[in-house]
C-alpha cells in the first residue's frame, strides 16, 4: 500500500506527474478484475467553499478506448468508454449551510463513460480510518457487463454498470484531486491498486 499525498495547488499524485502517460497509455483495455484497497484520514475532510469548483476527486479508473475526451467524443463516441472509483467528504444536505456530516464520511462515486455519455453515481459512504475494499469484476460474456464490490465494516455493497468494450486499447486512471479545483491543504489516504488478466495479478498501486 502506498501513501498518496494531494498537496496545494497540484491536481495529480506527484509521483504519477510524468509516470502516468508513459507507463499506462495504450497498455491494455479492461481487466479480468481491478481491486483497491483504500483508508481515508481526517485531513480528507472539508467543505464545500473550502475548495473552488469542487467536483469528484479520482482514486484509480481504467479506460477502453478514452476517457472524457469530448472532442473526440463528438467525432468518435463508441471510443469513450471508462469507468474511475471517485471521492468526496460526505456533504450536508442542507448544502446552503455548507456542513459536513457529523460522522465524517467519505462519499464514493462511480463515474462511467459509456459511447461518450457520462454518467455519476454516488455508491457507498465510507467511515474514516477504516480500511475498505472495491472491486470491479469483469463479466465480458454477459454484455458488456462490470460489477461493482465494496466490502467495509463487514458491510458488502454491490450492483452492476456497462461500458463498450470497442478496443483493446486503454490506459490507467490515476489519483487526481477535483475537476477544476486543487487540495487546499495536505490530503493524505492509503491506497493499493491491483488487476488481474487471465488469472496473473499485477500490482499498480
Amino acid at each position: 500500500m502506498m501513501l498518496v499525498k494531494h498537496i496545494p495547488n497540484q491536481h495529480r499524485y506527484k509521483g504519477w506527474l510524468r509516470d502516468t502517460y508513459s507507463r499506462s497509455t495504450f497498455k491494455c483495455g479492461i481487466p479480468d478484475i481491478t481491486c483497491m484497497n483504500v483508508n481515508f484520514f481526517q485531513s480528507c475532510i472539508y467543505k464545500e467553499d473550502d475548495v473552488k469548483h469542487t467536483g469528484i476527486n479520482k482514486i484509480f479508473g481504467i479506460t477502453n478506448g478514452f476517457h472524457g475526451e469530448k472532442i473526440i467524443g463528438k467525432i468518435c463516441p463508441t471510443l469513450v468508454n471508462s469507468f474511475l472509483i471517485g471521492w468526496q467528504p460526505s456533504f450536508d444536505i442542507n448544502r446552503k449551510y455548507n456542513n459536513l456530516d457529523p460522522n465524517n464520511r467519505i462519499d464514493i462515486f462511480l463515474v462511467t463513460d459509456h459511447n461518450g455519455v457520462e454518467e455519476r453515481k454516488k455508491i457507498a459512504k465510507l467511515p474514516l480510518n477504516t480500511s475498505t475494499t472495491i472491486s470491479i469484476i469483469n463479466k465480458e460474456n454477459i454484455n458488456n457487463t462490470l460489477e461493482y464490490k465494496i466490502i467495509f465494516d463487514s458491510i458488502s455493497i454491490s450492483s452492476y454498470f456497462h461500458i463498450s468494450y470497442n478496443t483493446k486499447l486503454g490506459y490507467y486512471l490515476y489519483p487526481y484531486f477535483g475537476g477544476k479545483s486543487t487540495p487546499p491543504w495536505n490530503m493524505n489516504y492509503v491506497l493499493s491498486v491491483n488487476v488481474e488478466y487471465n488469472g496473473k495479478t499485477k500490482y499498480i498501486i
